[in-house]
């Protein structure tokens, strides 16, 4: 089986085209909230979703030098949005 917690939009829709995709067929488990469908991060640009593919992982692009870089966190959905707005919060 395939578990997902998807963030976005249009990886959502790679993730269905995924699964349609295979000659085999595995269940597919989501398990993103109703309240993210809502949040303004959550969406996706047209060319998202036409030029795009399944994303198992985003690179966080607010950091400028990976060298620098002491701890990891991984995370999904509302935590990293609650966690996106403190740190632009910040600068």
């Amino acid at each position: 089986m395939v578990v997902t917690n998807i963030t976005t939009a249009s990886n959502f829709f790679h993730a269905l085209r995924r699964q349609l995709s295979w000659p085999f067929r595995k269940p597919l488990i989501n398990f993103t909230p109703k309240a993210n469908l809502r949040h303004p991060g959550s969406y996706s640009d047209a060319a998202e979703f036409t030029s795009g593919s399944f994303k198992e992982v985003y690179d966080d692009a607010g950091v400028a030098d990976a060298a620098a870089i002491k701890k990891v966190l991984m995370c999904s959905g509302k935590l990293y949005f609650e966690l996106e707005e403190k740190r632009t919060g910040r600068k």
